[in-house]
């Protein structure tokens, strides 16, 4: 599992009946930029899914992101840190949408707990089996929605270590 991925990254997604797709990392808006500089959308906020035309199409393309953990900003001095599975094990499940072509994009809740001291929002984890059955399985949206809440209990936060300057040459 790639340490970090970015946006246009592709990274593997579990699709319904356990099948595995490469996906690159964000969806493109059909009314989008057309010049080849359009910016992914990277996120979905899972309150209002039904009410964006951009995603109402693909709420019954539900896929799932194995991670190791992922980096979130804090403040406005944008300090780093690396949000994990609290028990160092894993990897968390991350909720997402599949465009039904070659992208995704994660959703995102609101954050509770210790993770609301850090951001304002956290993607939605499938915190267990149940939960990834549900997401995954053959149900409609409107059934599958149950399991798009924040899950911060699974979750540990801890500050990035500050990169050391750069140093010049010596020779």
């Amino acid at each position: 599992m790639p340490a970090l991925v970015r946006p246009t990254d592709a990274a593997l997604v579990i699709g319904s009946r356990g099948q595995f797709r490469l996906l690159r990392f964000g969806v493109l808006a059909a009314w989008g930029d057309t010049s080849g500089t359009q910016k992914p959308v990277i996120n979905a906020r899972s309150e209002t899914l039904r009410d964006k035309p951009l995603f109402r199409g693909w709420l019954e393309q539900r896929v799932a992101v194995p991670m190791a953990g992922y980096d979130e900003w804090q403040g406005d001095d944008k300090r780093l840190h690396h949000v994990g599975p609290h028990d160092g094990e894993g990897p968390l499940l991350a909720a997402a949408l599949w465009d039904g072509g070659e992208r995704f994009c994660l959703l995102t809740c609101a954050a509770d707990g210790a993770m609301a001291e850090i951001h304002h929002r956290m993607p939605v984890f499938l915190p267990d089996a149940q939960a990834a059955d549900a997401w995954l399985g053959p149900y409609p949206f409107a059934q599958a929605q149950g399991v798009l809440r924040p899950h911060s209990g699974m979750l540990h936060a801890a500050p990035a270590p500050v990169p050391l300057p750069a140093q010049g040459r010596l020779l």
